[in-house]
């Protein structure tokens, strides 16, 4: 997904321009943010279009877990932010490259001539 678009400028560089590094940094602190020293999403601008890919993990039980528990919260945000990483990672380094119909110019003349979608390689993660 995240290589659907490109970054301008991350989040520090923006908090550190000259001129507008002021305002960013009072923006941030006036937001509202449930994890401590969480910022913005910077700018970014689109890039040739390419098939997106998607992959559902395996549901993280949430049922014992305590809004109070930090340390329980922090031990499922580690596990969840690693299987999202990984399946990242899974998808644009396994999946993606295996596409033969990754782009969009070539996807949209095999589905002009065949009448159907363009097969994707989806069960290499698998």
């Amino acid at each position: 997904l995240y290589r659907s678009f490109t970054m301008a400028l991350d989040s520090e560089e923006l908090m550190q321009l000259p001129l507008l590094g002021d305002f960013f940094r009072d923006r941030v602190a006036q937001m509202p943010s449930l994890v401590e020293g969480d910022v913005f999403v910077p700018p970014f601008g689109a890039i040739t279009p390419q098939r997106h890919y998607f992959l559902f993990g395996q549901p993280i039980p949430l049922a014992n877990l305590s809004a109070n528990d930090a340390e329980g919260i922090a031990a499922v945000y580690a596990e969840l932010r690693t299987a999202v990483e990984s399946g990242m990672h899974a998808l644009l380094d396994e999946v993606r490259p295996l596409d033969p119909f990754r782009e969009l110019g070539k996807r949209a003349a095999w589905e002009a001539l065949n009448g159907v979608q363009a097969p994707a390689p989806l069960d290499s993660t698998t």
